[in-house]
């Protein structure tokens, strides 16, 4: 037989096999084995396995086989009955590398694929198979691990497998679910589409994913290195570009990963955009967090990510957030290890030129602003240095350290300042301050009891407890609200444990010069004691009135000021009614500004005045040469029967009495006297010299002395009586405000008294200065007049009362005519006329 022809017939042979080949597996009902595949699926898995679809398998020269409606049951505890279902599997694989020993998959479709993955309450996991233990699968031999290198094109896989080649997987409409059965959180990922592509596992892999994660929309592009160099710790550095877009951001990573299966060797360029950073709330919300992002605007960053995972440092950063010119934050700088917030050099800077910008977000500013610092950590926490701040005029420097290894963070740090601006600070963001003081609405009128004057709600030392400090300030300027100004201030503010401590504090105000400090510290159940100790010389009360007040009342007036108190409670009306200690003010040389005072007013501060002050409506000012307010605080009650005092060129004032801060009442006596020589009648048709001022903090009233009242009004009608000007009652009339005004039969100076360089004057005679009641001394005033006669005192306190004989009064006011017998007429109609100017006749 000829060559040709032998070729001829096996070559028609071969045609003939193949043929036969195409024939039997074009007519192959593959369905047949869905049986045999569902029991050996759930002899490996443990699971219930169904294959509800049909089984097809196209013919070619890359033969594709199709699975339909494929179920994989889920643990028995699950809260889904399935653990995964496909839709349609597809699968297509070369036939030609086949002959050769090798797989190669063409392309892996998934359509539908939902998985469901859940822990239970101890953190078991479904995916957890019940594989079988049986004699038959101990014998199966083990695969070949040995080796974890994958195989190149052509060479076989780990233990003489066949080599694994895929080209493609496409995944349409998956989903994957996982609920966690030991925090209760859930996670549910949409992935639309999802591309993989390549030339095989030896070769760089295409990415293309669309997505959402909890309704967070996501999108993954762009390229990564081979597959099979994730476990081959010799290879090449693994490259990896890839842009992810989530949340407005559009993020990008381009670097070299030296071995990505142990997450070593890191090198990677990192950038971040977005338009508009409150679009990032979306994201927090897709992760379970609740975060209120402020629209400041757009972002970008620019960053170096190098090391391993676990120590990654963050090199050349550059990030920028908001606009320039309306709001800008930006940072630049390097953190060694970026995990652990550690080896921090950043540079970070704040610049908000427009105040409104903020105003959205409830963060308005009275004037442009502006931040820089070198942000470093420190020992347990980080640190500020070259801190520079301004606000409006304000400037502010110095350093901060923030620890976070006690039990609460701890702050400290020292700050100065050339100018701190109050006055432009306080202004409304919506316009210029005006130099003068705001005035808040007046809270509800309390009740007659003294109702809310000091707050009685409880003190905020739940919020002491939450850091310690450590802070000292220095300002060489500070303009207060209204335009006083203080120099030279400087103060240490400390908390520990809740304990607030501000000592020392020092500062130049109105001319004089201020020390002293305050401290608070917890007493538990709520309460704190309060000590204060403040001490203030030649400050000008004038100043003072007008930078905290904006009143122009009081002019000049270098002012003594000791305060000394302590007290405790859980709100501040249980310290002021406890309080214990000293109040001392002593102006000299001030100016009372009677334009700026209403004596037309109808308060009772109007009405003492008057009282005080009869020149006002004359003068434009009246000089007080001294001031004085002396009191004693014994739990909750100042007090001092002479602690009150003003003498001014034509009066002289004493008094005193005490103020309850516990019922928020007082009850104050004021004795007024014109100075002699100024033509001024004493009497109560005239100027009253003994009254006082009454009732609750909030609404107090000026009522006259009622018993003092009477001997007042006989002293007084009695001398306008001219016929018994004579020892009694001149001696009671001097008794009654000569301990006020320290007379002594010498000179008025009620400010010595009231100071307790002199003693209280006793004045009258020796049995006046005995007397044991105000009635005892009028019993004697009247006796002095009538001869020491109890019928004649009867009958002038008769004529008191209205009864006996008297006289009409003459046309000029003054007593007329014949009086009695005794004289009591007289007596009495003196008396009346006394009364007269007390009740208004």
């Amino acid at each position: 037989m000829k060559i040709s022809t032998l070729v001829k017939v096996l070559l028609g042979l071969i045609v003939l096999a193949i043929g036969a080949l195409g024939v039997f597996i074009a007519t192959l009902d593959v369905s047949q084995y869905k049986g045999r595949i569902v029991a050996l699926l759930e002899q490996k898995t443990g699971r219930t396995v169904t294959i509800d679809g049909d089984l097809d398998l196209a013919i070619g020269l890359s033969p594709a086989l199709v699975v339909e409606d494929v179920t994989i049951g889920n643990a028995d505890w699950a809260s889904d009955p399935e653990m995964l279902s496909v839709g349609r599997l597809e699968a297509q694989v070369e036939m030609l590398p086949l002959l050769s020993g090798d797989i190669n998959i063409v392309r892996v479709i998934l359509d539908d694929p939902i998985v469901h993955l859940e822990t239970d309450k101890d953190g078991n996991g479904n995916w957890a198979l019940s594989l079988p233990t049986d004699a038959a699968d101990a014998t199966e031999p083990p695969l070949d691990t040995a080796s974890t290198e994958a195989p190149a094109d052509g060479a076989e896989g780990p233990g003489g497998l066949p080599a694994l080649q895929i080209q493609e997987v496409r995944l349409e409409n998956g989903m994957l679910t996982y609920r966690d059965g030991v925090t209760g959180q859930t996670m549910a990922v949409a992935l639309d589409t999802v591309s993989l592509t390549g030339g095989g596992l030896a070769d760089p892999l295409n990415i293309e994913i669309e997505g959402a994660y909890n309704d967070a929309e996501f999108t993954l592009d762009g390229s990564v290195g081979a597959p099979a160099a994730l476990t081959n710790p010799n290879g090449t550095a693994w490259p990896l570009d890839l842009t992810a877009t989530a949340g407005g951001a559009t993020v990008t990573a381009k670097g070299t990963i030296a071995h990505p299966a142990e997450a070593t060797g890191i090198d990677l360029a990192i950038t971040a955009r977005g338009e508009q950073i409150a679009d990032l709330a979306t994201l927090a919300q897709a992760f379970g967090q609740s975060v209120a992002i402020p629209a400041l605007g757009p972002y970008t960053a620019t960053l170096n990510l190098a090391g391993d995972a676990d120590a990654l440092a963050v090199r050349d950063l550059d990030a920028k957030l908001g606009t320039p010119g309306e709001f800008l934050v930006a940072a630049t700088g390097s953190i060694a290890n970026a995990l652990a917030a550690s080896g921090l050099d950043l540079t970070v800077s704040v610049a908000a030129p427009d105040p409104d910008v903020l105003a959205d977000f409830g963060a308005a500013l009275p004037a442009a602003a502006s931040a820089r610092a070198v942000v470093r950590d420190i020992d347990g926490g980080y640190g500020l240095r070259d801190l520079e701040a301004t606000l409006g005029r304000s400037a502010l420097s110095g350093t901060l350290d923030a620890r976070m290894d006690g039990p609460r963070p701890a702050v400290s740090g020292s700050l100065s300042s050339s100018l701190l601006d109050l006055d432009e600070l306080a202004s409304t963001p919506d316009g210029d301050s005006d130099g003068t003081v705001t005035v808040p609405a007046a809270p509800a009128a309390p009740t007659d009891s003294g109702g809310p004057m000091i707050p009685d709600t409880p003190l905020p030392l739940d919020a002491l407890r939450l850091a310690d400090a450590n802070l000292s300030l220095a300002v060489e300027r500070a303009i207060l609200p209204g335009g006083g100004e203080v120099s030279d201030l400087s103060l240490n503010v400390t908390l520990d444990g809740g304990a607030l401590s501000i000592s020392p504090m020092q500062a130049n105000v109105a001319g004089g010069a201020m020390d002293g400090s305050v401290t608070l510290r917890p007493t538990g159940n709520g309460a704190a004691r309060l000590a204060v100790d403040m001490n203030g010389d030649g400050v000008r009360v004038g100043d003072l009135a007008k930078a905290f007040a904006g009143s122009e009342a009081v002019l000049d007036g270098p002012t003594t000021l000791r305060v000394k108190l302590e007290g405790q409670g859980a709100t501040p009306h249980q310290i002021a009614s406890t309080l214990d200690g000293s109040i001392l003010v002593h102006t000299v040389d001030a100016r009372m500004n009677n334009g700026a005072v209403n004596w037309a007013g109808g308060d009772v501060m109007t009405q003492l005045g008057e009282l005080i002050n009869p020149f006002a409506a004359k003068e434009s000012t009246t000089p007080i040469q001294c001031l004085v307010f002396n009191m004693t605080a014994t739990q909750g009650v100042l007090s001092n029967d002479n602690g009150v005092a003003m003498e001014t060129d034509k009066m002289v004032v004493g008094g005193g009495g005490a103020f309850d801060l516990g019922a928020e009442r007082l009850n104050v006596k004021i004795a007024p006297r014109p100075r002699p020589g100024i033509g001024i009648e004493t009497g109560f048709g005239k100027i009253v010299e003994l009254f006082a001022v009454t009732g609750p903090f909030a609404s107090p009233s000026l009522e006259l002395d009622a018993e003092k009242a009477i001997q007042t009004g006989l002293r007084t009608a009695a001398s306008a009586a001219g016929a018994v000007a004579t020892g009694g009652l001149s001696m009671l009339g001097e008794s009654l405000v000569g301990g006020m005004l320290g007379s002594e039969g010498g000179e008025l100076e009620p400010c010595l008294v009231a100071l307790g360089e002199k003693d209280p004057g006793q004045g009258g005679s020796a049995a006046g200065a005995e007397s044991g009641s105000p009635t005892d001394g009028v019993g004697q005033a009247l006796e002095g007049l009538t001869g020491g006669e109890s019928g004649d005192v009867g009958r002038a306190i008769e004529n008191i009362l209205g009864g006996g004989q008297r006289n009409a009064p003459a046309e000029d006011g003054g007593t007329g005519g014949e009086t009695g017998e005794s004289g009591d007429g007289d007596v009495g109609e003196a008396i009346r006329e006394g009364l007269g100017g007390l009740l208004g006749d």
